[in-house]
């Protein structure tokens, strides 16, 4: 276990907080030097939303929008089928950015985020991060793109903004 001091600085009061985590030596294990990271790199990661995904996602969210749990509620509004929520694929974004690129450690500081088309249920969704842009003055932020693809055609398009600890 390795212990670190952090000192932040309290928003509303500017008081200095005393932090110390207690952080398992396994979060370095697969950290990467910033000498990993080129723009223009990639990765990906699938998934299909089950009905049940969708369920337990809007009980723990509290979106209960009967386009995303009815059918006939669905195809009233227009859809072909149920939706899946944009922020339940956006995680595989999340989880593409906190595990694999850049991964261990990182912060996932904003996103900008455009839904194109709607991801119908038990539809495969492939989402993929690229890194757009290292900053020069702070190479620890990078700008990635953030897309979800279904057969394909993009139908979420975005840009986070992500720092990698050193």
């Amino acid at each position: 276990m390795i212990k670190r001091t952090i000192f932040l600085l309290h928003k509303y009061n500017n008081t200095i907080i005393n932090f110390s985590p207690t952080i398992n030596s396994e979060f370095y294990k697969n950290k990467k030097s910033k000498d990993s990271f080129v723009v223009g790199q990639s990765e990906e990661l699938s998934k299909i939303f089950t009905e049940e995904d969708v369920k337990k996602f809007s009980e723990i969210t509290l979106d209960n929008n009967p386009i995303h749990l009815d059918k006939s509620a669905a195809e009233s509004a227009g859809f072909k089928n149920k939706i899946v929520h944009g922020v339940l694929s956006m995680g595989l974004i999340s989880a593409i950015i906190g595990t694999k690129l850049p991964g261990n450690g990182c912060i996932y500081m904003g996103q900008k985020i455009s839904f194109l088309r709607p991801i119908f249920v038990n539809t495969k969704v492939t989402a993929k991060a690229t890194i757009l842009k290292i900053r020069e003055d702070k190479p620890w932020i990078f700008t990635m793109g953030t897309y979800c693809f279904v057969n394909n055609e993009k139908v979420i398009d975005g840009q986070a903004t992500v720092m990698v600890p050193w």
